[in-house]
């Protein structure tokens, strides 16, 4: 295994959550455009990308990779198989409710998670850190009012309400997999880890799809581009960065990063799905954005695995 590596600079730590941020809010709309079943897509998403990072941690950490403690697996394919719920369901609420709705409700994660971290990691979730994680929500919840404002369709259907059911289950499995992510990532290096939990997911999502009945095969070849694109860039890119940071900066912090995911979502929805936000988002979208600046203060190094 190689040594401890120095802690980033805060330009660094900045670039790889900009870039996370940017590569996971395109997930909504690509899967919304993609239109493939939620298991089928969900399967195929975790299944190129964790080839792909286990190509990477072949290659670049073939030591770590050998030498993992037989517990420290056992907790990694549990995240993997959270992680292929937290797909299935959230994937799923997009056949249901909006891009925007949907993509609040799912990352919703910034509460349990710092409750996760008090109650299990031990770590204290500092004042302004809470504070962040107030704003954020308040700013999630207005994006949702939006979202959930007059427009010809009544928002609080059984089927609207059954997907954003569907997407708070989705932030309680994603909430789950941070917290392990957090605690393994010490003795871990992120391609390691993030190619055995997107591998350790695909068995979740096929079983979803056969009894499902979904269909594995792409309907042409538009459908496959849109599919791969799921897999390299919310998820190679996105995920990968995610995990890398969650090595250095406490967990509650990184969740506050990904609660901007909605807002990008909303945008790039506008952009190519013609889904209008309304006057509300905008204020939304501003709480939101402020509380992902404050996640990205300084904080105390880490030392994760190489």
């Amino acid at each position: 295994m190689s040594s401890q590596p120095r802690a980033p600079s805060r330009g660094k730590l900045l670039a790889v959550l900009g870039a996370a941020l940017l590569a996971i809010s395109t997930s909504g709309p690509l899967i919304v455009a993609c239109g493939m079943h939620a298991p089928a897509l969900g399967f195929w998403r975790v299944l190129i990308a964790g080839s792909l990072q286990m190509l990477l941690a072949t290659g670049m950490e073939r030591g770590a990779l050998m030498a993992i403690r037989p517990r420290d697996l056992l907790l990694a394919f549990a995240s993997g198989s959270l992680l292929g719920l937290h797909y299935f369901t959230w994937i799923l609420s997009l056949d249901y409710t909006s891009v925007a709705s949907s993509t609040v409700l799912a990352t919703s994660n910034p509460l349990w998670v710092a409750l996760g971290a008090w109650a299990i990691l031990r770590e204290k979730t500092s004042a302004l850190t809470w504070a962040a994680i107030a704003i954020g929500i308040a700013g999630a919840v207005l994006l949702a009012l939006a979202d959930a404002a007059p427009s010809g369709t009544d928002p609080w259907s059984t089927r609207a309400l059954f997907g954003d059911g569907l997407a708070i289950l989705g932030a309680l499995t994603s909430s789950a997999t941070l917290l392990i992510a957090r605690a393994l990532r010490v003795r871990i290096p992120v391609a390691t880890y993030v190619g055995i939990t997107s591998l350790s997911a695909a068995p979740v999502l096929l079983l979803a799809g056969l009894l499902m009945g979904s269909s594995f095969v792409p309907a042409d070849g538009r459908q496959a581009g849109l599919l791969l694109a799921v897999a390299l860039v919310p998820h190679l890119v996105g995920n990968t960065a995610l995990n890398w940071a969650l090595g250095w900066l406490p967990a509650p912090r990184v969740a506050l990063v990904i609660l901007g995911e909605p807002v990008g979502a909303t945008l790039l929805a506008w952009a190519f799905l013609q889904q209008t936000p309304r006057p509300l988002t905008f204020a939304g979208a501003a709480l939101v954005m402020t509380a992902v600046a404050l996640s990205l203060r300084p904080a105390a190094p880490r030392s994760p695995a190489g």
